[in-house]
């Protein structure tokens, strides 16, 4: 039996896009280790102290 890391979601109302498009049906995947890590090393992270701190 395979770990399940992904999920369809479809949103009630769902999201206009900026050309007009809805979109009401996506696939959400379950974090990982460099979902935390890769934005830590982004400069922007650390150049911006509010963002820095949410992801410590």
């Amino acid at each position: 039996m395979a770990f399940q890391t992904e999920f369809e979601f479809t949103l009630p109302r769902g999201y206009i896009d900026r050309d007009g498009n809805l979109h009401r049906d996506g696939v959400m995947r379950l974090a990982n280790a460099a979902d935390e890590i890769l934005p830590l090393r982004d400069p922007r992270v650390s150049q911006n102290p509010r963002k820095n701190r949410m992801l410590q």
